[in-house]
């Protein structure tokens, strides 16, 4: 239901009803933080996205994976924090692998950011 709401464009509706489950003691998983994730970027709640995150991984003792980093990285990209982006790497627990570079070079191509797009390449 949450990824059917963020799909089409509800993703206010998608958190709300996380929102509920969460307060109804239903633990979320893994997947269930991609799907907020997800509804965060389809609807642009940047901020909202960085604190469910950061939410989720604290408070259900979910640690994120390269999936997880890489929504993260690409909603950052977008909006164009990348200083809070970069941060967000520095905390990472895994290493950076191809999928996490390559948001990271797709923003940075649409930013112009050329000094992180050359890293992000090599």
């Amino acid at each position: 239901m949450i990824s059917a709401l963020a799909q089409h464009g509800y993703g206010e509706e998608a958190i709300n009803i996380f929102n509920n489950r969460v307060r109804s003691s239903v633990k979320p998983d893994r997947i269930t933080l991609v799907v907020v994730l997800n509804a965060c970027s389809h609807s642009g709640l940047l901020q909202e996205r960085v604190r469910y995150f950061e939410s989720v991984t604290r408070d259900h003792g979910i640690v994120p994976n390269q999936e997880h980093y890489a929504y993260l990285i690409d909603l950052m990209g977008q909006a164009g924090c990348f200083d809070q982006l970069m941060k967000q790497l520095e905390k990472m627990p895994c290493e950076l692998d191809g999928r996490l570079w390559n948001a990271i070079l797709g923003v940075c191509r649409i930013h112009g950011n050329i000094e992180l797009g050359r890293k992000a390449a090599e």
